[in-house]
């Protein structure tokens, strides 16, 4: 299954990088969410270089609140699913606009861990200012 994760840089300014789109595909379910910084985007990316440091080992990224009036939410946990290096990355995300577009959803995309330490390392060294279109394929 196609395994990707996009982000477009939606900033009007290059100086500013404050508007983000994420999109999380498992090839069956797709996810779009706005974001609006992308600092903890990179702690995320580099908490994935050495992904996993034990079997156990979990990283978190979070954008938003599910509850209260926020338009949108983001939860993305990885962790190990089985000790051959197996990984997995659980999605959950809620988008509130009117009815008939809002929408909540839960996935897990799966890979190698060795796809997972690829994204942070890529994640990492993304420079939105520079390329407006960061894009990840586990399979690459």
């Amino acid at each position: 299954m196609k395994t990707e994760l996009i982000i477009t840089n939606l900033s009007w300014n290059k100086e500013d990088l404050d508007f983000f789109e994420m999109s999380l595909t498992d090839g069956i379910h797709e996810v779009m969410v706005p974001l609006f910084a992308i600092d903890s985007l990179k702690t995320f990316g580099q908490r994935l270089i050495d992904f996993p440091r034990t079997f156990k080992d979990v990283v978190v990224f979070e954008e938003g609140q599910d509850k209260g009036d926020w338009a949108s939410y983001l939860h993305v946990q990885v962790f190990c699913y089985d000790t051959s290096g197996q990984a997995a990355i659980h999605v959950a995300a809620r988008v509130r606009d009117d009815d008939s577009r809002s929408y909540r959803t839960t996935f897990t995309l799966v890979c190698e861990a060795a796809a997972v330490s690829r994204l942070g390392v890529k994640l990492t060294n993304w420079r939105p200012e520079v390329d407006r279109k960061f894009v990840w394929r586990s399979t690459e």
